[in-house]
């Protein structure tokens, strides 16, 4: 019986990859063209449109929390700019 089993699981391990590739990924059976893909595509597009306001409200942030004095208001403005 054990040299049956043993039998089943190579051959279970040789055919695993061979089935694996044959199935699409949840996901991604369309491809790029697909819904799906459009879908994530304009949220990519939001993103990065957003990217500069993003940025804008963490240094906000950041200078709420971190509360720099007078003389540090230059070294913020630099890391800031830099940012």
């Amino acid at each position: 019986m054990s040299t049956r089993l043993a039998a089943f699981a190579l051959v279970a391990a040789l055919a695993a990859p061979a089935l694996a590739a044959a199935q699409p990924m949840p996901g991604h059976a369309g491809g790029h063209g697909s819904m799906q893909g459009s879908m994530h595509g304009s949220m990519q597009a939001r993103f990065c449109a957003d990217l500069d306001a993003r940025l804008a409200s963490r240094l906000a942030w950041i200078e709420a929390k971190v509360k720099p004095t007078e003389a540090q208001r230059g070294a913020w403005e630099g890391f800031a700019r830099d940012s």
